[in-house]
């Protein structure tokens, strides 16, 4: 399986303006290549392969194709063959577009594939870097990586924040799924607690601690309307702002990342064979629970998350499934209540036991009261298996005492 290691390049770095440079005349072949593509199409109907293009670009000596790197240009025109492809075979008669050109005075990402990044690499045993060298004759562009076997690197410039994105693809052997031994945690996503762990194998669950994520996004939010409200009158965005929204994100992707390896460890640590996500598609949408609630939780890449997980537990040999809540938070979990699909066509309401109280407290049938972010997190694990009830003598006992995870 492939995956990314990701760097970011700014402008103090000596490579920015080279790479920079080459992502726009990367630009300048999209759209050479795209209107040879284009203009072929509507004279014949057909397609032209990026492998029959090639020859024609080599021979015609074009201008866009010979500015870049003999791999790097090759990458370019399988970029478009790929987009006009899918196009072309797209037998639908709605919402199909024609491949656009890329603006003139825009950028588009550059690849160095395995052939472009030079066999001697080297490797500083006191920083554990290994360093890779693109194309040495033409650009002898250096890339550092904490993995010995890159197989391809790709640069984009991201206009809106002034920076490039730098992606090295490694491959690493795909483990082996565990066997399924009716081990399961199951998660159920929320805002003060961004996501409630259950399980079935008699152990505390545990609550991860939302309110690190919810300050980054309350100094975002009030420093974001500061500087909106200092901006000339149409005008939408500056640096600073781009500064700021940059910031964010890779503060909440590193809390994302910390969160995700500490469940999967977890996981690990206790032999579990599945992690069962609630998720569902658009839940965010139309969710009312106050303005400022709403703000902060829309701001929460919850799916960002939940991606980590998925390869982070494959890498474990852990199955990850992602399943729809709904229901979830309403349904009584001690008291078996039925969790239903929900259907937009359906107009049949729903009685359950119990319900939610104040300040995220559920309380069953019975009057026990426990956290409702855990009471959906069982109620996850039931919608996809029925061991959600393994362990239910312990399990009742230890709900009443989550354990709270701040990292």
């Amino acid at each position: 399986m492939n995956l990314v290691e990701k760097e970011l390049i700014y402008p103090t770095d000596e490579r920015f303006n080279l790479i920079k440079e080459l992502t726009h005349l990367s630009k300048n072949l999209y759209n050479a290549s795209l209107y040879d593509v284009r203009q072929y199409y509507f004279e014949t109907k057909k397609y032209r392969s990026w492998k029959s293009q090639r020859p024609i670009f080599t021979k015609n000596h074009n201008e866009d194709y010979y500015a870049l790197q003999s791999h790097v240009a090759g990458e370019v025109l399988m970029q478009v063959g790929r987009q006009f492809l899918s196009f072309f075979n797209n037998k639908t008669t709605t919402n199909k577009r024609i491949p656009r050109y890329k603006d003139k005075n825009g950028f588009n990402i550059v690849t160095f594939p395995k052939l472009a990044i030079s066999k001697d690499v080297e490797f500083d045993e006191n920083r554990n870097i290994y360093t890779y060298t693109l194309c040495r004759k033409s650009y002898n562009l250096k890339v550092e990586s904490t993995k010995p076997h890159i197989k391809m690197v790709k640069f984009s410039y991201d206009e809106n924040n002034d920076v490039i994105k730098c992606f090295k693809i490694y491959e690493v052997e795909e483990p082996k799924i565990k066997k399924d031994n009716s081990r399961y945690f199951s998660i159920d996503p929320g805002l003060n607690n961004i996501v409630a762990v259950f399980n079935n194998i008699g152990i505390r669950p545990f609550l991860y601690n939302g309110r690190p994520i919810k300050s980054i996004n309350q100094y975002y939010n009030k420093n974001l309307a500061k500087l909106q409200s200092e901006l000339p009158n149409n005008i939408k965005s500056s640096k600073a702002i781009k500064s700021l929204s940059l910031k964010r994100s890779n503060k909440i992707d590193y809390e994302m990342h910390k969160i995700s390896n500490h469940i999967i460890q977890l996981a690990v640590d206790n032999n579990i064979s599945k992690i069962i996500v609630g998720n569902n598609s658009g839940w965010k949408d139309g969710i009312n629970i106050g303005k400022r609630n709403n703000q902060n939780f829309v701001n929460i890449p919850h799916s960002r998350l939940f991606k980590q997980l998925e390869y982070k537990g494959l890498l474990s040999g852990i199955e990850v499934i992602i399943t729809e809540e709904s229901y979830t938070s309403k349904a009584s979990f001690f008291d078996k209540d039925e969790v239903p699909i929900y259907d937009l066509n359906e107009k049949q309401e729903y009685t359950f036991s119990g319900k939610r109280i104040k300040r995220g407290l559920y309380k069953d049938s019975k009057g026990n009261i426990y956290n409702a972010d855990l009471n959906g997190a069982g109620n996850i694990m039931r919608k996809v298996s029925d061991k959600a009830y393994k362990n239910i003598g312990k399990t009742r006992e230890l709900i009443q005492r989550p354990i709270l995870v701040t990292l």
